[in-house]
């Protein structure tokens, strides 16, 4: 009876805790023609303002061929200015791993291109307001650099061409809760 009361506490606190964190749900979109995505995006803080930021969603690589990318990069909060008197900013950067299913070019090839699976690691680098009522902005860039296999019969890989792309900026909206 004593063990099962210490779990149930245990329990408690460890819910209060996940659910005190701050969160944030939105939608992140590239720049049409460029970094052709469109993503849901989710962030949840961990250990003061650092965030785990997961996204998933629609990629349309080079020849619009819709494929799915999903993505984990934890962020390290490096400054957050007091730019204005009113909501906050913040400066972020941070490694992450994707895999996903998409269109890519092989051998560098301008006119070769295969649909496949990729996977590799990111980087990513960006900006963010928020505001003072829940709502949330922010602009990054995120390269990649990974394996495309686009032949399962013969398990041919390629370099993941298109995480070149992600050098172009991508504008996310969320709702911070």
């Amino acid at each position: 009876m004593k063990k099962t009361i210490i779990t149930l506490i245990a329990l408690t606190i460890f819910g209060v805790l996940a659910v005190a964190q701050p969160r944030a749900i939105g939608v992140r979109g590239g720049v049409p023609g460029f970094n052709s995505s469109l993503d849901v995006s989710y962030e949840h803080y961990m250990s003061g303002s650092n965030f785990l930021e997961i996204n998933g969603g629609l990629d349309y690589g080079r020849h619009d061929q819709p494929g799915f990318k999903a993505t984990g990069i934890y962020n390290f909060m490096i400054a957050e200015p007091s730019w204005t008197s009113q909501g906050e900013w913040g400066i972020y950067a941070g490694p992450g791993v994707f895999v996903g299913y998409a269109d890519d070019q092989i051998d560098n090839s301008v006119v070769g291109h295969k649909l496949g699976i990729m996977t590799g690691i990111a980087a990513q680098v960006g900006l963010e307001y928020t505001f003072w009522f829940p709502l949330q902005l922010s602009v990054d860039i995120r390269p990649y650099a990974g394996l495309h296999i686009y032949d399962l019969d013969g398990i041919k890989l390629g370099k993941y061409e298109n995480g070149r792309l992600g050098l172009y900026p991508t504008v996310t909206a969320r709702y911070r809760f």
